[in-house]
């Protein structure tokens, strides 16, 4: 495996390369820290750890040649995004104000790889406080996150960087967060693959632990993996539950699979198309399509997502300093600092006067008619897997001005909201989702999303394997 291209390798390659020694961890580091230094005016990454990558490589080389078992990511590079408090580099969400915010522990979830023998190069950069969908700051475009996969087009948004640093060959998997989309959005505009795994809060059905992550809305946010492959997804999920090593499950081919006319009606036919290759070719392979609507979805979403995430922030930010043992800038100040226009805009209406009522209904009433409605809609037709495009819009081109609002079927709405319209219903709902990335074809890049029900995460990525091959074939 040549020194060059290691980084265009899996996390399952590149693991299985370095613990048979075919390849050392100090030859991958330094490929990773050479690719990282040539996309540098990228903004992908915003802080590299490299002499403690280097000593980790180090390390993982010794341990190799003493024989014996090794854990199951030795010596593989990883990069994490900026709002996941990490060993000795401060969390600043890409905001100024938060630029010492030095955390006092590592997020669990980060210690879990670090233990599986993960190597951090660095952290990713962000959409700023993990508030925006593209990566793109049009009054401040040196801070744009390129996209590798596609540098004509947006990154997405949030985790940006994390997207951006896989389809750049930097690593091969990032861990990011999700709310309402944050890892879907960008995994789709860069051509990778990105989990967001059951996240109910009511029921205690989250698969990760979500501590040390700088909150948008503790009942929404989890953090997640990227990665070049579903069977990556897999590995690290394992490692992300603290479950032991274990084969790869076999593929499973949905018998039925859901396709909800509220997530394909209103989208652009540039991602409605290949989403639809793929159902298609699953349905030759022997799954039955149903296409069936919920015509309430998006107005029962509309009372739950917007009111819990801009009413959160409020209390969760003064308690995320807290548990880090320090007091930290004040909401006045995060906002005053606040550069890109989205972030502005969502950072303010948290620091509005809120409905109280709304915010209770949406906690007892609305969440749980949600996670209900999409759970009744896929027993009544005995789903499977629901399968939608991740996006209804193409990756917005880099430098094209952002208009307030865009059209999306017979309604015209904010970018924001169009972007997050397919990915934040099972966001709310707390549901496992996965996004797939589908082959170009000449068109922009495009993403196709899978989701199960809340606590079926194993069976989605059985699942996500047999549409992955689906996906590459379309």
């Amino acid at each position: 495996m040549p020194p060059a291209l290691i980084p265009r390798h899996d996390t399952v390659a590149l693991a299985a390369a370095i613990s048979r020694a075919e390849v050392t961890a100090e030859a991958v580091v330094t490929d990773a820290l050479n690719t990282a230094q040539s996309l540098q005016a990228g903004n992908i990454l915003c802080a590299v750890a490299a002499d403690a990558a280097r000593t980790a490589a180090h390390a993982a080389d010794r341990r190799v040649g003493q024989g014996g078992d090794l854990p199951p990511l030795l010596g593989v590079p990883f990069v994490v995004k900026d709002n996941i408090d990490c060993p000795g580099s401060p969390t600043s969400c890409a905001n100024a104000a938060l630029a010492a915010n030095m955390p006092t522990r590592t997020a669990p979830v980060i210690r879990r790889l670090l233990d599986a023998g993960a190597i951090l190069l660095g952290k990713a950069n962000l959409h700023e406080l993990a508030s925006g969908v593209t990566g793109l700051y049009p009054s401040a475009p040196e801070r744009t996150i390129l996209n590798p996969h596609d540098p004509t087009r947006m990154a997405g948004g949030s985790s940006a960087g994390n997207a951006a640093a896989i389809a750049g060959g930097i690593v091969p998997f990032g861990i990011g967060t999700d709310t309402g989309g944050s890892l879907r959005i960008p995994a789709a505009c860069c051509g990778v693959t990105g989990f967001r795994p059951s996240c109910h809060v009511p029921s205690g059905s989250v698969r990760y632990n979500r501590e040390g992550i700088f909150p948008v809305s503790p009942r929404h946010d989890t953090p997640g993996p990227m990665a070049r492959s579903v069977r990556d997804i897999i590995v690290l999920d394992r490692v992300l539950c603290g479950r032991a090593p274990a084969p790869m499950p076999p593929a499973r081919l949905p018998r039925r699979i859901g396709l909800p006319t509220v997530f394909w009606k209103d989208a652009d036919p540039a991602m409605a198309l290949p989403a639809e290759r793929v159902a298609r070719a699953l349905e030759r392979q022997g799954s039955t399509l149903v296409s069936a609507d919920m015509p309430d979805l998006m107005a029962l979403n509309q009372r739950v997502s917007p009111v819990i995430n801009v009413h959160d922030p409020v209390q969760a930010v003064p308690a995320y300093f807290a548990e880090n043992g320090h007091d930290g800038p004040t909401l006045a100040q995060i906002y005053a600092s606040i550069q890109d226009p989205c972030a502005k805009a969502l950072f303010a209406a948290s620091l509005q006067p809120h409905d109280r009522a709304a915010y209770d209904r949406a906690i007892t009433h609305d969440g749980p008619a949600l996670t209900m409605m999409i759970a009744h809609f896929m027993d009544r037709h005995g789903l499977d897997v629901l399968l939608y495009p991740t996006l209804v819009l193409p990756p917005w081109r880099v430098g094209v001005p952002m208009p307030d609002t865009v059209q999306v079927g017979t309604a015209r709405t904010s970018l924001f909201a169009a972007y997050i319209h397919n990915t934040t219903p099972v966001s709310s709902a707390g549901m496992p989702a996965i996004t797939l990335p589908l082959p170009m074809q000449g068109g922009p890049p495009a993403g196709v999303e899978l989701c199960a029900r809340v606590g079926a995460d194993d069976h989605l990525l059985a699942t996500a394997l047999t549409v992955e091959a689906a996906a590459r074939a379309a």
